[in-house]
């Protein structure tokens, strides 16, 4: 029974990896045409992707992952140090998802509002990782991972923060 349990266990670690490593293909693609974009023409004004600005493209990514790792916060209320503590995480996630939602529509007003909004979004996926490591118990390997995917999400906002401000 233990054995079977640590090859589960193993799996999942596995299979939180690869979506992990997929997930940051969006970020990588439209952060990599928006840096060369800027390398290549000094702005991102005509970046696309089939028509649709790169940077909408990277921020509605962006807020829609955001969502999504508030959203599995829910389901780790089990896993709270303290129970009261459960109730402000709810509230936090809440907040950032509403917040993230009003990015999407905020961003295409102006630009620099895009830009508030690449710097918003990208400080809250650091605040949302520290808030997840601090309220929540979770194994050693994920902590881990969660980290270097957050690095390389907050990386990909800072590239796009800085060609934004930069044309």
């Amino acid at each position: 029974m233990e054995a079977l349990i640590k090859t589960r266990v193993e799996n999942t670690i596995l299979t939180t990896i690869i979506l992990g490593c997929f997930g940051l293909i969006p970020f990588l693609a439209s952060s990599a045409l928006i840096l060369l974009d800027f390398i290549h023409f000094g702005h991102v004004a005509s970046s696309n992707v089939f028509g649709i600005y790169t940077p909408l493209i990277f921020v509605s990514y962006s807020a829609i992952i955001l969502s999504f790792l508030c959203g599995t916060l829910w389901g780790s209320r089990d896993q709270m140090r303290l129970l009261k503590q459960e109730t402000t995480l709810l509230l936090f996630t809440n907040l950032i998802a509403v917040i993230a939602w009003f990015l999407i529509l905020a961003v295409q007003i102006s630009n620099t509002l895009l830009v508030m909004g690449v710097f918003l979004l990208g400080v809250s996926f650091v605040v949302l990782f520290l808030v997840e490591i601090t309220f929540t118990l979770m194994n050693h390997k994920y902590k881990v991972l969660r980290f270097l995917l957050t690095a390389v999400v907050f990386l990909s906002h800072v590239i796009v923060f800085f060609c934004l401000v930069g044309s």
